[in-house]
C-alpha cells in the first residue's frame, strides 16, 4: 500500500491542529503557569503606580519593594509609552508561540493570538 505525500503531511500536522482545538490560547496548562506567574508582575504594577503616581519606566524598579524577583518565565516586556505588558510562550502540545498582553489596569493577562 502507497501513502500519497498528501497523506503523509496530514498525518505530520494533525497533532498540531488537533492541539489548537484542545485549548484556546492561553488556556493551556502552559499558559495557565505563564499567566499566573505573569499576573503577579501585573499586580505589583499596580501597587508600584498607587503608591508611586506613575508607572515604572523598567520592571527592575519593582524589585524587592513590590516583588520579590521577577519570574526567569516568561519573559514579560512593557512598553514604555502605554505600560502595557507583554509575553510570548510556546503553548502545551503545539508549535509555535501565543501572545498574551495585559494593560497595566488589567485584572489578568489575556491571550488571543497563537502563530506558527
Amino acid at each position: 500500500m502507497r501513502i500519497g505525500f498528501s497523506a503523509l503531511l496530514l498525518t505530520a500536522l494533525l497533532p498540531v491542529v488537533q492541539s489548537c482545538a484542545v485549548w484556546a490560547p492561553g488556556k493551556d496548562p502552559a499558559g495557565q503557569a505563564y499567566i499566573a506567574s505573569a499576573n503577579k508582575v501585573l499586580f505589583a504594577i499596580q501597587a508600584y503606580h498607587a503608591a508611586e503616581g506613575r508607572l515604572p519606566s523598567s520592571l527592575t524598579e519593582l524589585v524587592p519593594k513590590y516583588i520579590p524577583s521577577l519570574p526567569d518565565k516568561p519573559d514579560i516586556w512593557i512598553a514604555k509609552a502605554t505600560g502595557e505588558l507583554s509575553f510570548h510562550y510556546s503553548p502545551t502540545l503545539g508549535w509555535g508561540q501565543c501572545i498574551c498582553v495585559a494593560t497595566p489596569t488589567a485584572s489578568s493577562f489575556g491571550c488571543g493570538l497563537c502563530y506558527w
